[in-house]
């Protein structure tokens, strides 16, 4: 079951957990990472981009997450919409320029 968006968490009491010592930052369990993660996220917008990056080069990542043998999930499935969306603006632009360079050279006798 996905859970909704409930971020509540005291950083008061994950210093305290960790006796305000950064370097046992790694005792932190996963749902408590996964909260200031978000919280980085939500204040930045760069989180998840750059964790895609460093993951792969670019071009590995975004054929990967596209190819056909991808398994399905609802987050590849979703980065996969996000991703389109913000491109595809762009992509329209590309093919059409792409388009009239074609006809142009055909229209040209090249």
């Amino acid at each position: 079951m996905l859970r909704t968006v409930d971020v509540m968490y005291d950083a008061v009491d994950l210093y305290d957990q960790i006796d305000g010592d950064l370097d046992r930052i790694e005792e932190f369990s996963p749902e408590d990472r996964g909260y200031l993660i978000l919280e980085i996220e939500n204040q930045t917008g760069e989180i998840l981009s750059e964790a895609m990056l460093r993951a792969n080069n670019p071009e590995e990542f975004i054929v990967n997450l596209f190819a056909p043998e991808r398994a399905s999930d609802p987050f590849i499935d979703n980065m996969r919409e996000a991703l389109w969306y913000y491109a595809r603006p762009i992509v329209e632009q590309n093919l059409e320029r792409q388009f009239d360079i074609i006809v142009n050279a055909r229209a040209y006798g090249g």
